[in-house]
C-alpha cells in the first residue's frame, strides 16, 4: 500500500517536472536573457509549485565551492569507480569547464576535476546532466573535446590524460540505474584483450591501449530503491535527495546536513532558480519542455501547427491548432492538473479554457 512519504515524494516529483515545462514555456516566450522580469516570473512558478527536490547537479557544484565538502563527491565518485574496479580518487584541483573561451558555448559539463588515484594515477573526471535523449553524442563530444584541451600547442601526445565521464540521466535508458564502458582492442582471432606497455618514469609502465576515455551512465529514475551497497546509498539520494537512517556510508550524515541546508536556504533556492533557468535556456527550451512534458501533455507541437497552417491556408491552421489545443489540455487533465496548472503552462485562459474543459469532461462522460 503506497504510504503518505510515497505520495508526497511522488508529488514533488510531479512538482519538479511542471516546474522544468512551465519555466521552459516561460524562457520560450520571454526570450533566454536572465532579466529582472524573467526572474520574477520564475520565482512565481517556483513558489507555485514548491518543489523540494533539488536536483543532483546543481547540488554538486554547490558543494564543490567549498573545500571542506570535498569528501562528499570523492565519495560519490570513488564508489561508481570501485563498482566497476578501479581505485578510490582524491579531488587535485576544479577545472571550470567552461574556461576554453573559444568554445564555452559548446563545451558545457556541469564539473571537469583532476582527480588522483591510491595508485597516484591521474585522470580527468566529468560529471555532466541530461534530460534529453542525445547525452550519448553530447557526453562524446565533452570527452573529445577534453582530450583536446588536455594538451598544449607543441605538446607530445603522451601528456594526454584519461577521461572518465559520468552522466547523470533524469529519464530512463534501460532496465538498469548503471551502465559502464569503454574501448578495449581485441585481437580478431583469440579475442586476446590488447596491453600494449609503455615506461612511466625510472621503473614504472603503463597501458597505452587503456587511455580512451572511459563512460558512466547513470539513470536516476531506473534505480529500485534496493539498497545492498554504498553505490546503492548513493542512487537512492540522487533519486529521492533523501538520506535514510539506515544507510551505512560514514559520509551520509554530512550529505543529509548538506542536502537539508540546500533546501532551506533561501540563497540557495534563488541561485537554482537561475541555475535552472540557465539550463533551459541553453538546452533549447522548446525542445526540453516537449520532452519533459510528454506524460503531462505540455504543448506539443503548437509551433508545427501554427508553420503548416500558414503554408496550407489560415483556416486549416486555425482548426488544426484549435485540435491541438484540446488534445493537449485532455492530456495534462488525464495527468491530474488542476485548471489553474493548465492556465499557467499553456497560457490558455478564461473563457476558452474553461470551454475546452467543459467539452472534453462532457465527451468523456458520454
Amino acid at each position: 500500500m503506497e504510504s503518505v512519504i510515497d505520495r508526497r515524494k511522488q508529488k514533488n516529483r510531479n512538482n519538479e517536472r511542471i516546474f522544468h515545462a512551465a519555466l521552459a514555456d516561460l524562457i520560450k516566450r520571454k526570450g533566454t536573457k536572465l532579466t529582472p522580469d524573467l526572474e520574477r516570473e520564475a520565482q512565481e512558478i517556483f513558489s507555485l509549485y514548491h518543489p523540494t527536490l533539488i536536483s543532483f547537479d546543481f547540488a554538486i557544484k554547490f558543494l564543490l565551492r567549498d573545500k571542506s565538502c570535498y569528501d562528499i563527491v570523492e565519495n560519490f565518485i570513488s564508489n561508481l569507480l570501485t563498482a566497476a574496479g578501479y581505485k578510490k580518487i582524491k579531488i587535485v584541483t576544479i577545472l571550470d569547464p567552461e574556461s576554453n573561451k573559444e568554445h564555452r558555448h559548446a563545451k558545457r559539463s556541469v564539473i571537469d576535476i583532476v582527480v588522483e588515484d591510491t595508485d597516484g594515477n591521474r585522470y580527468l573526471i566529468e560529471i555532466d546532466k541530461y534530460h534529453n535523449n542525445l547525452l550519448f553524442h553530447k557526453s562524446l563530444f565533452n570527452t573529445s573535446r577534453s582530450v583536446v584541451d588536455s594538451i598544449g600547442s607543441g605538446e607530445k601526445y603522451g601528456k594526454i590524460q584519461k577521461v572518465f565521464h559520468i552522466s547523470i540521466a533524469y529519464f530512463p535508458l534501460g532496465e538498469s540505474a548503471l551502465y559502464h564502458g569503454t574501448t578495449e582492442i581485441k585481437a580478431l582471432d583469440t579475442n586476446e584483450v590488447l596491453i600494449y606497455n609503455l615506461k612511466k618514469g625510472e621503473n614504472e609502465q603503463y597501458n597505452a591501449a587503456a587511455i580512451f576515455p572511459t563512460y558512466f551512465f547513470v539513470s536516476i529514475p531506473s534505480f529500485n530503491d534496493i539498497i545492498s551497497s554504498e553505490i546503492d546509498e548513493w542512487l537512492y539520494v540522487l533519486k529521492h535527495q533523501e538520506v535514510l537512517p539506515t544507510f551505512t556510508s560514514p559520509i551520509m550524515p554530512k550529505l543529509e546536513e548538506r542536502i537539508n541546508y540546500l533546501k532551506m536556504s533561501k540563497t540557495a533556492r534563488n541561485e537554482y532558480i537561475r541555475h535552472q533557468i540557465h539550463n533551459a535556456s541553453f538546452e533549447n527550451s522548446l525542445e526540453v519542455a516537449m520532452e519533459r512534458g510528454k506524460a503531462e501533455g505540455i504543448k506539443l507541437g503548437e509551433m508545427k501547427g501554427i508553420a503548416k497552417g500558414r503554408v496550407e491556408g489560415m483556416a486549416k491552421g486555425r482548426a488544426e491548432l484549435a485540435q491541438r489545443e484540446r488534445e493537449i489540455v485532455e492530456n495534462m487533465l488525464k495527468a491530474g492538473m488542476t485548471k489553474e496548472q493548465i492556465e499557467l503552462i499553456t497560457n490558455l485562459k478564461g473563457r476558452k479554457l474553461a470551454s475546452l474543459i467543459r467539452g472534453i469532461r462532457k465527451s468523456t462522460f458520454n
